[in-house]
């Protein structure tokens, strides 16, 4: 019972030291990047949920339009099983669609474009500039909106703007 009491004591002075931290200037950045985070949270969930329907889609597409290639024996034995690495099953063609993103896009497509047909190059293309240009450039633009939104609501950021403003123009004046 008394390591009990002991315990809430030290707690309630860990919770007075944070308060007075987080009234401190120091930490008005990690602030609003917290806030901006929180406030972000639902165009966070609506964007993967974007991002992952249409990952879905591709990565079915793919390993159905794939598979007649991946099961066809006149085709080189090796060639179809670096297709199937990459789009064989549901899975890989998820992980394959992620790479694409995030930008290792180069080493599947070149297994493609090399040895099933050079028109999956014209796929990868279209694929990755209408992903890449407008669906991750509006979600970024999204994102950046979202903060600002916070960043121009938050009163304890704009007075501290304010008073660094009233400080700097203070040093000018003198």
């Amino acid at each position: 019972m008394v390591l009990r009491l002991l315990r809430l004591c030290r707690l309630m002075r860990l919770a007075k030291v944070l308060r007075s931290v987080r009234d401190s200037h120091i930490f008005d950045t990690l602030s609003l990047l917290l806030t901006s985070l929180q406030s972000s949270i639902g165009a966070l969930l609506w964007s993967f949920s974007l991002l992952s329907a249409v990952q879905v889609f591709v990565a079915v597409f793919l390993c159905q339009v794939l598979g007649g290639y991946i099961s066809n024996e006149s085709e080189p034995l090796e060639t179809r099983q670096q297709v199937f690495k990459y789009f064989g099953t549901f899975q890989n063609g998820m992980l394959t669609m992620f790479e694409i993103i995030l930008g290792n896009w180069v080493v599947s497509c070149r297994i493609l474009v090399e040895g099933v047909s050079e028109w999956y190059a014209v796929f990868y293309i279209c694929y990755r500039c209408s992903f890449m240009f407008a669906v991750m450039k509006v979600i970024t633009a999204v994102f950046i909106n979202e903060t600002s939104r916070v960043a121009a609501s938050d009163q304890g950021l704009s007075i501290l703007k304010k008073q660094k403003e009233k400080e700097a123009l203070c040093r000018k004046i003198k």
